[in-house]
């Protein structure tokens, strides 16, 4: 389980949002042992695709390095809500 979140990886054709909360499932069932805040973060980034790191990055108005990990997942939250309906076809890889 460990090693799914490590490795994680926005699928061709998923949708930001159901990237999101893939993440967040795989982090719930890590209740006890999940990786620090700050590799959640650069996990979750590094696994979207490159569309998506780019419109995290024009939201954030530079990178998400230069964000603290909760400013980073309340945007990620705020996005995804927002695309919860963006068609999957924009995303693929």
């Amino acid at each position: 389980m460990h090693n799914n979140i490590i490795t994680f990886m926005q699928m061709n054709g998923e949708s930001f949002y159901k990237a999101r909360e893939r993440f967040k499932e795989l982090l719930r069932r890590r209740k006890y042992h999940r990786p620090p805040i700050w590799i959640q973060k650069h996990t979750f980034y590094n696994g979207a695709h490159h569309i998506i790191q780019a419109s995290l990055n024009v939201a954030i108005g530079g990178t998400l390095q230069n964000k603290s990990p909760e400013e980073t997942f309340d945007l990620l939250e705020e996005m995804a809500s927002n695309s919860y309906q963006w068609p999957t076809e924009r995303y693929q890889a």
